[in-house]
């Protein structure tokens, strides 16, 4: 489609949406220079935008600008896409020989008692990471629902892959993760690290992640969080992770993605299809961690080592000679 033809991403009217205003109406800073990034992928991904898509962003920013990066993160990885239009999952694709649909989510803080609470400035406090993947589990549950009317209305066939794609944007307190990331802990029975320590000697003599099956809702209830493990989503081939957003991305797109393949899954991805980010998938009993961008990061700074040298070099060379 020519850009000239493609109507501009954000408009004037009433939105509910803070964010949607506020880079919107921006003329500088960091919000215009998201403006700009939202503008520039409007139009390689309009095509494929349902009806519905530039209104619901007025309301839902973040999720509509997930849907729309994680579709040009798959055109710029090579593949082709498509949409069933205002029904069914928001995106299909090949892979390999089989078609993938992928469903784009951004959950919230959510309510009630099992609500994530909101960081409090100058306030220091303890991660509420039950609430967090509370949150992640239920998005993911919701999916998996979805894809299952997808498939009673005929629009998915069980033959099809599909993934759950998460942002997390609007959940507090998700900025600070690590390894193993709270996406896989959501999905995997893994829970914190320990350490095992003699209690004659104080040394250290194991050390390792906790098994956990489960987490518990402010009522009682008991949520799993070993669904691809226990062969409960074995529809879902895989989770994609990310916290991106207008204003917060990289340099090439899908570099901040998180992609955890179901070891269990009745249709499983190939590792690497994407190649972007980083990648979980089980070998025998063990979680693998991949990192894609981990070659170019080396590159980088073979490059940057490189040019120290030189530096040095020629301070040298210069001091030899006055």
């Amino acid at each position: 489609m020519n850009d000239k033809h493609v109507e501009p991403f954000f408009s004037t009217g009433d939105g509910t949406d803070v964010g949607y205003t506020n880079v919107r109406d921006a003329t500088h800073g960091f919000c215009a220079d998201a403006r700009a990034f939202t503008e520039k992928l409007w139009p390689r991904f309009a095509p494929y935008a349902d009806s519905h898509f530039l209104r619901e962003a007025k309301d839902n920013f973040t999720e509509r600008f997930w849907e729309m990066y994680l579709g040009c993160t798959l055109l710029d990885c090579g593949f082709d896409i498509a949409s069933p239009g205002n029904e069914g999952p928001d995106l299909c694709s090949h892979v390999g020989n089989k078609r993938v649909w992928f469903e784009a989510t951004a959950p919230s803080a959510g309510t009630g008692s099992d609500q994530v609470p909101k960081p409090i400035p100058g306030n220091v406090v303890a991660k509420p990471e039950e609430q967090i993947l509370l949150r992640l589990t239920s998005a993911i549950e919701a999916k998996r629902t979805h894809f299952e009317k997808s498939e009673n209305s005929e629009i998915v066939s069980q033959e099809d892959g599909a993934v759950i794609c998460i942002n997390g944007r609007n959940v507090p307190h998700t900025i600070s993760d690590h390894p193993p990331e709270l996406i896989v802990r959501a999905v995997f029975p893994i829970g914190n690290f320990q350490y095992t320590v003699d209690k004659n000697t104080l040394e250290v003599v194991d050390s390792g992640f906790e098994f956990r099956s489960t987490i518990h809702k402010a009522s009682g209830s008991a949520v799993s969080t070993g669904s691809f493990t226990d062969h409960s989503s074995a529809r879902i081939a895989a989770v994609i992770y990310s916290r991106v957003d207008s204003a917060n991305h990289p340099s090439r797109l899908g570099d901040d993605f998180v992609c955890v393949h179901n070891p269990n899954a009745q249709h499983p991805l190939p590792i690497g299809f994407l190649g972007r980010g980083i990648e979980y998938y089980a070998l025998n009993s063990t979680l693998v961690r991949l990192e894609h961008n981990i070659e170019r990061n080396f590159f980088l700074a073979q490059w940057h080592r490189t040019r120290i040298y030189c530096a040095r070099l020629r301070y040298w060379f210069t001091r030899s000679f006055t």
